[in-house]
């Protein structure tokens, strides 16, 4: 069941974020801060360090694909 909320409640959170910072800078490190942000940097980051390590670990795989790629 959603729960609507009242003109009070809706004046409050706007008196909560005029209160706050609302330049670009609060807002990037706002959403840097979060876990789940964190949780996909990691992520690429861990997915990006495999690639480059399968790249440099055999060279010459691109060259072997694009022969197949021939036929």
């Amino acid at each position: 069941m959603v729960e609507r909320s009242t003109p009070q409640q809706q004046q409050q959170v706007i008196a909560q974020r005029t209160a706050t910072e609302t330049g670009l800078w609060s807002r990037f490190k706002e959403r840097v801060a979060t876990s789940d942000f964190q949780l996909v940097l990691a992520f690429s980051l861990i997915g990006l360090l495999i690639a480059l390590n399968l790249m440099f670990r055999f060279p010459e795989y691109g060259a072997i694909i694009a022969q197949y790629n021939q036929f």
